[in-house]
């Protein structure tokens, strides 16, 4: 593994369940619509993989502000977990 980390792409597939990704963890997603490419740097996917969502806000665990698409109204998918780096560190809060 390079310093930098690497992203690890699984294609999605409906109808394999080895490519649908674990309940509940952020994704990083790209997708084709029409042709075009649709990048979603957080989301998740639901409950049977049928729909996925873009989080546009958090307070915490809790999605506040969501964007919902249609797995089926794209072309291809394509989703990588979104793991920060171990050397990505969080800046303290200044008191």
């Amino acid at each position: 593994m390079s310093e930098f980390g690497n992203i690890e792409w699984q294609r999605y597939d409906a109808d394999d369940e080895a490519t649908h990704p674990d309940t509940g963890k952020e994704l990083i997603i790209i997708a084709l619509k029409g042709g075009k490419p649709v990048f979603i740097p957080r989301g998740y996917f639901g409950l049977g993989t049928e729909f996925f969502y873009e989080v546009k806000a958090a307070k915490g665990c809790k999605v506040t502000k969501r964007t919902e698409y249609k797995a089926e109204d794209f072309d291809d998918i394509a989703w990588a977990y979104l793991d920060i780096p171990p050397w990505w560190i969080r800046k303290e809060k200044e008191e």
